[in-house]
């Protein structure tokens, strides 16, 4: 899993990157002060990609199959 946490003393965010199936789950966030700690969970499920039936090979640049799997099948330069 590519997470990139970031964060202050008042807000944080965890941004999970180019997310699989495999990051679904039940996430947890806990904070905490000097009077109190509070945690909360949410439950993510991640689909799967479905690769578009008019993407074909471009053999210019890779196969399909590639493309599909880094998620470029819609970007002009790696279709027809």
């Amino acid at each position: 899993m590519n997470v990139s946490p970031a964060g202050s003393e008042v807000v944080s965010r965890l941004t999970v990157l180019q997310v699989t199936v495999a990051d679904s789950g039940l996430y947890a966030c806990h904070a905490s002060n000097s009077y109190s700690s509070q945690t909360a969970t949410a439950q993510i499920t991640v689909q799967q990609q479905l690769v578009p039936a008019k993407c074909t090979d471009n053999p210019f640049f890779a196969n399909c199959d590639l493309i599909a799997r880094s998620k470029f099948c819609r970007v002009k330069y790696y279709s027809k």
